[in-house]
């Protein structure tokens, strides 16, 4: 996996194919399979490259050969929210959460809360949150993300009470995307948090 910050506290998964076989639970229905791979793969690289209009064009012929796989609408969210076409990114992201009910869901829960942020709807935005949460309690970055929803709707008890929750997980789990910026104290609050975070 490959996280693509946006922003201070905005991050992006990409789902890449580990092999033939080990993403496909259901059998494969693909009328050519060698050009299912071949376009899911461009479309992952271009994703990586930020370049979001070839991302999507490899990514839409992926799925017109084969449109049962939640990595390809997955990854398809990710190359239209760098489009800025968040309601595309929406649909595409609950899609890959129907086709795919266990591998990934807090990420596309993530996404689609940050979708709604920058749709300026912090109320769907919370919802969605609250959802990756519930999938994976360990992420701070969704306790932070879920204080600047509340922030934004003017709750600040609960943001505060968000963004206090957000270093406690940094803390325990050591899943932040700062925790390398300090190598020598890594228990040291500071070093799980970003300026984001204190502002």
């Amino acid at each position: 996996f490959l996280i693509v910050p946006f922003s201070a506290n905005i991050g992006i998964t990409l789902f890449s194919l580990s092999s033939d076989i080990a993403l496909f639970k259901k059998e494969a229905k693909a009328t050519n399979w060698n050009a299912y791979k071949l376009n899911f793969e461009n479309g992952y690289r271009n994703l990586n490259k930020g370049k979001y209009k070839k991302a999507l064009d490899y990514l839409n012929k992926a799925i017109d050969i084969y449109a049962l796989e939640g990595a390809a609408f997955y990854n398809r969210g990710n190359a239209y929210r760098g489009l800025e076409k968040y309601k595309e990114a929406i649909k595409d992201y609950l899609k890959s959460i129907e086709l795919d009910s266990e591998t990934g869901n807090q990420y596309a829960y993530n996404n689609i809360a940050v979708s709604y942020e920058l749709l300026g709807d912090y109320k769907n935005a919370i919802k969605y949150i609250n959802l990756a949460i519930k999938a994976y309690p360990k992420d701070g970055l969704y306790f932070e993300n879920r204080g600047l929803y509340n922030l934004e709707l003017e709750k600040f008890k609960q943001a505060e009470k968000d963004y206090e929750q957000a270093g406690k997980v940094y803390l325990k789990y050591k899943n932040t995307r700062m925790y390398e910026d300090c190598p020598k104290k890594k228990n040291l609050i500071h070093c799980q948090m970003d300026s984001w975070y204190y502002n």
